[in-house]
């Protein structure tokens, strides 16, 4: 490993550089630059490429679960009072919702593509 100097700040900086850590200037060819980040660690968590939508759908869904319980709570669990068959449903169109956000989400990230 050798020292070079920049060609925009002058600074001593490594040969094996991409780019100057001082002023950011790229020091190798982009080619370089893309075959190194090539090689990722299997280890390494990439970030979930998913749109808000299917986050919206799954916090609505969950929502909708949480207030059918409360209704089902409320009526005492009575299934021959409307407010926990009310209940009972919406907390079953929650968990449907919960299940069609969820596919969505994991058939459109963008990862597996």
């Amino acid at each position: 490993m050798a020292l070079i100097k920049c060609s925009e700040c002058r600074k001593d900086i490594s040969d094996k550089a991409l780019v100057c850590p001082n002023c950011g200037n790229p020091i190798k060819d982009q080619n370089v630059a893309v075959q190194i980040s090539a090689k990722k660690d299997p280890m390494q968590i990439d970030p979930v490429f998913v749109s808000k939508k299917w986050k919206l759908v799954k916090l609505v869904a969950w929502g909708s679960i949480i207030v059918g319980v409360i209704l089902m709570l409320g009526g005492g669990f009575d299934f021959n009072k409307p407010i926990v068959n009310i209940g009972t449903g919406i907390a079953f169109f929650g968990l449907i919702e919960l299940i069609v956000g969820k596919v969505g989400a994991w058939y459109e990230d963008r990862r597996a593509r």
